[in-house]
């Protein structure tokens, strides 16, 4: 906060991790099902390089869609938990549509893709006004960056110009990952990098976060947090927590392991 004051950066994406023993050696792809029943409407990934080691999440952040020359781009940030009773949840909903520092979160999302989409496209369009995505636990404001690519642009391209996102690094991009790197206490590996499929004429790139790293008996869970101004240290704090529920229910669930 004090160097966003200064002026030095304007917004920067803080991650903790929290590592889990267990006892026994874990299950990646029972851990990823029961990921994919506990979180609907997410893009669920599981990338394991050898039966010791595996990298899983279910993001609810794509980085990019390309069908031939469109493409979309989604601007995710600000988070609220989900309500205990409808009136509640909406309640929650309003609060964080309403909310400046959680908009000034997710403005500086969209404008960053707006401005490095431009450059590959003939026209970018966005709303001016964020949109709520939804999903189990929590509420996010999203705006959906969209357009029509030049000819010749390939899927290498669009990665070098929009990752790493203000979503999980911060702006500016150079200062926010110098911060970083000397902030964090772990080596973010796959978190928060992109994460996907492509082809010819259609490819889909999801953002790894909402993620964790199984090693044997041990699972390492990974949640972030955007600060700007206007930042509380505690809400930020409990934000990340609330992102780490849904690993923290599948371990101690009987049939985790």
């Amino acid at each position: 906060l004090g160097r966003i004051a200064q002026g030095d950066i304007e917004k920067a994406v803080l991650a903790r991790a929290t590592r889990h023993d267990t006892g026994t050696r874990v299950d990646p792809i029972t851990l990823f099902e029961g990921l994919r029943e506990q979180q609907p409407d997410t893009c669920q990934f599981l990338v394991q390089p050898s039966p010791a080691c595996a990298f899983l999440g279910a993001s609810p952040e794509f980085l990019y869609r390309r069908v031939g020359r469109h493409v979309l781009s989604e601007a995710l940030a600000g988070t609220r938990r989900r309500g205990s009773t409808p009136e509640r949840d909406g309640a929650l909903a309003g609060e964080l549509l309403a909310s400046g520092k959680d908009r000034r979160e997710q403005e500086i999302v969209r404008l960053h893709l707006l401005k490095h989409l431009e450059p590959h496209c003939g026209h970018v369009q966005a709303p001016a006004e964020p949109d709520l995505r939804s999903v189990p636990m929590m509420h996010h404001l999203l705006t959906t960056v969209e357009g029509m690519l030049h000819e010749h642009v390939h899927d290498a391209a669009l990665l070098a110009a929009l990752h790493p996102t203000p979503a999980v690094c911060g702006t500016s991009t150079a200062a926010a990952l110098e911060l970083l790197r000397a902030s964090e206490s772990f080596d973010r590996g796959l978190y928060a990098g992109p994460v996907g499929c492509f082809g010819r004429n259609e490819s889909e790139v999801a953002v790894a976060i909402r993620s964790a790293l199984v090693r044997d008996e041990a699972v390492h869970v990974f949640a972030g947090a955007g600060i700007v101004a206007g930042s509380d240290p505690e809400a930020e704090w409990q934000e990340t927590t609330l992102k780490m529920q849904a690993f923290e229910k599948l371990l101690s669930a009987p049939h985790a392991s």
